[in-house]
């Protein structure tokens, strides 16, 4: 895919595309339609299980802990996406946790 990427390698420009995806995501300002974050967080499965490194990397250190950062710095309500995440994101979510050692409000342990 070609993208205006103002010349930065592809690590970077990938990371920082799917970090501002995630501010949308966990934005209280304009909230995302049910719909749309169902569609997201199948494509975000997709991408986690691809076999680039890069892009499953972005998705995971850009998108999905921006998401978790705003859960916990921002207030955002981590309940509205819980029931759109795939069995990797959650997983994700749920190691990044023990990482961190806290818990997400609105992350279900399943």
């Amino acid at each position: 895919m070609e993208w205006d990427n103002d010349g930065l390698p592809h690590t970077l420009w990938t990371a920082s595309a799917f970090r501002a995806i995630g501010r949308a995501v966990a934005s209280n300002r304009n909230p995302i339609a049910t719909r749309d974050l169902k569609r997201l967080f199948e494509e975000v499965e997709r991408l986690l299980k691809s076999s680039d490194p890069i892009v499953s990397n972005a998705v995971a250190t850009g998108m999905l802990e921006e998401i978790w950062k705003a859960a916990h710095d921002s207030g955002f309500d981590f309940s509205t996406i819980d029931p759109h995440l795939g069995g990797e994101a959650r997983r994700y979510f749920l190691r990044w946790d023990e990482f961190n050692r806290t818990t997400t409000p609105g992350l279900k342990r399943r």
